[in-house]
């Protein structure tokens, strides 16, 4: 699984990368920290829609469980 964890402002090449894994059909979890929005993930062209998960609120406790689970990390 690839882990993204979004800050606010988060370079555009993010977005890109985050597309292609997604579209490459790889296992991506994104997490917006630190008052991140969707549209920061939005704007790198990730679709949105029927089949995928919608965000919930995680705890600290949850993102390192994810960190420790994920093949890759990606803090943008």
């Amino acid at each position: 699984m690839n882990l993204h964890l979004i800050r606010p402002l988060a370079p555009a090449h993010a977005a890109s990368l985050i597309a292609a894994q997604v579209a490459a059909g790889l296992p991506v979890t994104v997490v917006l920290v630190d008052g991140a929005s969707p549209v920061d993930v939005v704007a790198a062209h990730v679709a949105v829609g029927e089949g995928v998960p919608q965000a919930e609120a995680v705890t600290w406790e949850r993102v390192l469980e994810l960190t420790f689970a994920a093949d890759n990390v990606a803090v943008w």
